[in-house]
């Protein structure tokens, strides 16, 4: 038998191996599925595995909130918020995230596949930023079980605490929002309200002009072309939107998202795009900014923008001329309203300059300024109009969007 060279045979060696392999059969696995294979032996210096998650002790007899999971594959909850039908008490978990608390040893929360797991009754709840739990009033609450997953696989429920009978929740998939109501919208604009205050960044006015008990359900698509005559809340599915009558240079939107469940508000956003009101001879004049979108590539040159454009609502019977006195090219560049003046660009164009009674789109043309989009920086053009005689500044918001090229590979 002829004997081949040694590195012919370790390239057999290595094939057969391979191919014994790739036949070998093991049976599939889902997601939160166990493997049914043998565990591998430990190697000696690797790393420990992370633990697997607590499952929940034997159910206790009494009041306490029990999980349903129809699907295959176990969940370990990644958290449980409730909040007041009224939303004024605010958003509580009933255990903290484990990097914001790692000295906080949360409840058991598995809920096996094709089985039931269960939670203590709520008693006590951790308010944001704070690893120290109080005690949950009496009262009605809406409970919502975060999956971890996709924001429509969860369970809700609406419960009365101190808890005196077994709550009965099933972790499933849902469409869509349920109905909005006038209780859904109110506690809705409370969160977001609340929300955007912890932001820093709600301009007094809202608080004063807006009443949150007045919050009511909207349509889609929203009709954003003039403003109200005072301020409207409205939820617009799983969009809370508080928009603000027209004044001199008034903010217009104040916009926030909550859950299906409108258990939590988040993303709350205030943009410069204003509106002003003017009377000529007794009748009302309304200038309203209309927020445009720019863009431009990571590493090229900055997005130009040269133009602004408003709507005009004349309420006089005849035409009104406009004149412009000003422009400002507005910019910040820490997420906060752009204010900070970088320059009074020379003003080309007002088109057009003579408007006639109803509604007209106006643009504004002057020489074009560079904005580029760094990580948070935000930009703005304010006109100042003269309308009979009279300064109307009305501000345009304009969100800069940088992308990224396509590479070659």
């Amino acid at each position: 038998m002829a004997r081949y060279p040694a590195w012919v045979r370790g390239i057999v060696g290595i094939v057969v191996a391979a191919g014994l392999l790739a036949c070998r059969q093991e049976p599939p696995t889902g997601p939160g599925e166990p493997s049914t294979a043998p565990p591998a032996p430990p190697v000696a210096g690797a790393s420990e595995p992370e633990a697997a998650p607590t499952p929940a002790p034997p159910r206790p007899d009494g009041p306490v909130l029990v999980v349903h999971n129809p699907g295959d594959g176990d969940v370990d909850l990644y958290g449980a918020y409730l909040v007041d039908r009224d939303g004024k008490l605010g958003t509580r978990a009933l255990w903290p995230h484990r990097y914001d608390c790692p000295d906080v040893e949360a409840m058991p929360h598995l809920v096996p596949g094709n089985g039931t797991g269960w939670l203590p009754a709520p008693t006590h709840a951790y308010e944001a930023d704070d690893c120290t739990p109080s005690p949950l009033p009496p009262g009605e609450y809406v409970l919502r079980l975060h999956s971890g997953y996709a924001d429509s696989f969860y369970a809700a429920a609406t419960i009365t605490l101190p808890l005196r009978d077994a709550v009965e929740l099933e972790l499933s998939n849902h469409d869509g929002p349920p109905p909005c109501t006038p209780e859904r919208a109110r506690r809705a604009a409370t969160l977001a309200l609340a929300a955007a205050k912890a932001e820093g960044h709600v301009p007094p006015e809202f608080e004063r002009e807006c009443d949150v008990a007045k919050a009511r359900c909207g349509t889609l698509p929203l009709d954003d072309t003039m403003p109200p005559t005072t301020c409207t809340i409205t939820l617009h599915e799983t969009l809370l939107r508080f928009e603000r009558a027209a004044g001199t240079d008034a903010i217009r939107y104040l916009d926030a998202w909550v859950d299906d469940t409108v258990v939590f508000a988040q993303r709350p956003e205030i943009h410069a795009t204003s509106a002003s009101r003017v009377v000529v001879d007794g009748k009302p004049v309304v200038i309203a900014g209309e927020a445009d979108h720019r863009r431009h590539e990571h590493g090229g040159e900055a997005a130009k923008i040269g133009h602004a454009t408003f709507t005009v609502d004349n309420g006089l019977g005849r035409p009104l001329s406009l004149t412009v006195s000003k422009v400002e090219f507005l910019t910040d560049h820490s997420c906060a309203l752009p204010w900070d003046v970088r320059a009074e660009p020379k003003v080309f164009e007002i088109d057009p300059a003579e408007v006639g009674p109803g509604r007209s789109e106006v643009t504004v043309s002057f020489a074009a300024q560079g904005a580029y989009q760094a990580h948070c920086d935000r930009f703005a053009t304010r006109v100042t109009f003269r309308v009979d005689g009279k300064k109307t500044p009305v501000t345009v918001e304009h969100e800069v969007i940088r992308f990224e090229p396509l590479r070659e590979r």
